[in-house]
């Protein structure tokens, strides 16, 4: 039996959805620190989906300006910043969940609630429905 290999971004998203749709299997019998790593995990799958997206629609379209950007910016910057080329609103999105995400990873002392991780996943995948019909 072949297995592709190839990793579908989107896989990310689901994942980061299906731990959101059974948080209260996981936090039934947890603590609150084990709640705000899920979260944090949401948060940090939601951001990826939504830039590796971005990453391979960029790809197609503008493969040496994104090396050429990537080398000056770093593949995060350079990414939200010719997603504007694409889709502005897209490109801000992708921006504020950048920074939520830097948040989630980072910041050991940010109080991660329910509310950024439901607009973390709203915006994800706004972002990647639009970039699917762009």
């Amino acid at each position: 039996m072949s297995c592709d290999y190839t990793f579908d971004p989107t896989h990310f998203m689901k994942f980061a959805e299906e731990l959101k749709d059974n948080e209260d299997i996981f936090f039934k019998e947890c603590n609150c620190k084990v709640k705000h790593c899920i979260y944090r995990t949401i948060i940090s799958r939601s951001y990826y989906a939504a830039f590796l997206h971005a990453e391979q629609k960029i790809k197609k379209r503008y493969k040496k300006e994104l090396e050429k950007v990537v080398g000056q910016q770093g593949s995060h910057k350079g990414v939200i910043l010719l997603l504007e080329k694409i889709d502005r609103v897209s490109s801000t999105l992708l921006n504020g969940l950048k920074e939520r995400r830097e948040v989630a990873d980072y910041d050991l002392d940010a109080l991660i609630d329910e509310d950024s991780v439901n607009k973390s996943i709203e915006t994800a995948n706004e972002i990647i429905n639009t970039l699917k019909k762009a």
